[in-house]
């Protein structure tokens, strides 16, 4: 536990603010005493050398995290810090939010999970800055920019993380983690691209007074994203399903609670915004969340059957489906948009043509190879095999009685 803290104490001393950030804050506290002055009559000359004291202290160099907050709780009680957390790029605040206050947070993550954590909230985080921005018209090329290159390097310390989590006989949390981001991604994308529609129309309708950039990059940056998040989750789960993560039984009851609780809160959260969402955007997340039924119950016949990674996966995949119902009434009703037009189709099916390749058997009996799954195209895998095939066991495989087996369905 020393060792830890010492550990902790180190890496927060090597926390600082760049030039510019502080020069933003310094002028931002300055802006902040002018306007809430100290209500005394004859300020005593020490209070005022005092005071100047503090201003000059920011502009030295390095200046540890903890010294600026220091500075800040004194001149304004913790407010300016406090006030940051709801800046957006482009606002003076905002480096005290991404310099300051995450970056505290990261000081006080220790353990691979809670470093993954953090970093996809903050992931997601950068994400709902954009949504703000792009629905108020204010999202411009410099604030994309910058919310795209932090984004990214969020997503990418994620995967370092998460994929370090199943190397270490962490698969389940890693799996859970990894779907927990992928589908906030996948409901970002769906907020920014009816974002991306609508500033096409008013372009088109007139391109003189359209102000909002195309945001279209920043979309193809976060479905890449997806992607890879996705490929991370189906890696922990081949894990998962190989016995290669730790106390898979109790992850998979923990787990089956949790989708319970998550279901219950997407039915409330349905029935609280009914009537004050598109009416679509309310069919949409009805039936998202009865799929999410549907993987639970198919979890819960596989629980009774002590198929204990299976199970946890379905209810992984349950609980990944009750979030994203949850997300998606959530952002019709704070955007006040309709997200279902953008996406038409989901859940009525795969699209057409399919994958013009052929599905396997595993020995374990399972089908890899492209799945309609949740109204999308996946690309399912073998769970990987522990230890080495042996000749009889590749005569079989040439017989069809092996590993795999060609199903041909197309």
């Amino acid at each position: 536990m020393e060792k830890e803290f010492e550990k902790f104490i180190k890496r927060a001393k090597q926390i600082t603010l760049s030039p510019d950030e502080k020069k933003k804050i310094r002028e931002n506290l300055t802006l902040f005493m002018e306007r809430h002055p100290v209500k005394e009559e004859a300020p005593t000359r020490p209070q005022l050398q005092k005071g100047s004291w503090i201003l000059y202290q920011l502009r030295l160099k390095p200046m540890p995290v903890f010294a600026v907050i220091a500075v800040i709780t004194l001149m304004v009680g913790g407010g300016t810090s406090l006030a940051a957390e709801s800046a957006l790029p482009g606002d003076a605040l905002y480096p005290v939010k991404v310099s300051v206050n995450e970056e505290v947070r990261g000081a006080f993550a220790i353990s691979d999970e809670a470093k993954a954590r953090l970093a996809a909230n903050l992931a997601e985080r950068r994400l709902q800055e954009a949504a703000t921005l792009a629905a108020g018209g204010k999202l411009t090329v410099e604030a994309q920019a910058e919310i795209e290159s932090r984004f990214n390097a969020h997503v990418e310390k994620f995967e370092e993380k998460a994929n370090k989590l199943a190397a270490k006989g962490k698969a389940n949390a890693a799996a859970e983690l990894s779907s927990n981001l992928e589908v906030s991604l996948r409901v970002h994308s769906q907020i920014l691209g009816n974002f991306a529609v609508e500033t096409e129309a008013e372009t088109e309708a007139d391109a003189d007074t359209d102000t909002r950039v195309e945001i279209r990059p920043l979309i193809k940056a976060i479905k890449i994203r997806i992607d890879t998040v996705e490929k991370t989750r189906a890696n922990a789960e081949t894990k998962v399903s190989a016995g290669l993560a730790l106390d898979v039984e109790a992850a998979a009851e923990g787990k089956l609670k949790a989708v319970t609780n998550k279901i219950a809160e997407a039915r409330r959260t349905i029935e609280r915004t009914r009537g004050s969402v598109h009416a679509s955007a309310t069919a949409e997340a009805e039936a998202t969340l009865k799929l999410a039924e549907e993987a639970m119950t198919e979890g819960k016949t596989e629980l009774e059957a002590d198929k204990f990674a299976k199970a946890f996966i379905s209810f992984d995949r349950a609980h990944r489906l009750a979030q994203e119902a949850h997300l998606l009434i959530n952002a019709a009703q704070r955007f006040k948009v309709n997200l279902n037009d953008n996406n038409s189709g989901k859940y009525g099916g795969c699209p057409t043509p399919r994958p013009g390749m052929p599905n396997w058997v595993c020995s374990d009996g399972s089908v890899s190879g492209p799945a309609c799954e949740d109204g999308r195209w996946v690309i399912k895998q073998c769970p990987s095999s522990v230890g080495t095939s042996t000749e009889t066991e590749t005569e079989n495989e040439t017989r069809g009685e092996g590993k795999f087996r060609l199903k041909f369905e197309f």
